[in-house]
Parts: structure tokens; C-alpha cells; sequence
């Protein structure tokens, strides 16, 4: 079961291709796979597409998605607080 953040700031997986790629992440399909940023544990870590449309980070050993963003907010690879919905299909 995916722990699921409903006050984190959603994003689509193109915002974090540069993010993905520095951390050593390869794509693989539709979705990146790798090296968790958290846990640094190898091939247990990926980063798809849900049905939503919006980036699904998930770690196989259980970082939550709220650990995932705020590493790649603190690195430097995603704007902090913009929010993107659905209903409004812009940066908030």
C-alpha cells in the first residue's frame, strides 16, 4: 500500500527528469528506475507516471513520497511551494 500526501505539492514526471538524471536514475519504459535518494539502496527505487497524470515516486524499502520530494526540493531540482492541479492545467 503507497502512503499516499495529499498536502504535497504534486508533480508531473517531466518536472523531475533533471532530477532523476542526477541522481542516476535510468529510464526505463515510460518511467525512470535507480538508486533511492534517500536510502541509497540500488534498484529500488522508481519514478512513473500515475493515472492521474502525476509523478508516483515510489521506494521499494519505504521512503515515503513526502522524504522523495523534499530531497529533490532541498537539492535544488524542483521549485518548492507551485502547485500544479488538474482543474486549473497551470502553475499556481
Amino acid at each position: 500500500m503507497h502512503k499516499v500526501y495529499l498536502n504535497l505539492p504534486r508533480y508531473r514526471v517531466s518536472d523531475l527528469i533533471p532530477g532523476a538524471r542526477a541522481y542516476g536514475l535510468k529510464r526505463i519504459g515510460r518511467s525512470y528506475a535507480g538508486p533511492c535518494p534517500i536510502c541509497k539502496g540500488h534498484n529500488r527505487f522508481s519514478i512513473s507516471q500515475g493515472k492521474d497524470g502525476f509523478a508516483w515516486p515510489y521506494c521499494r524499502k519505504g521512503c515515503t513520497q513526502g522524504q522523495i520530494i523534499y530531497r529533490f526540493v532541498k537539492d535544488g531540482h524542483l521549485p518548492g511551494r507551485k502547485k500544479y492541479t488538474r482543474e486549473s492545467k497551470r502553475w499556481n
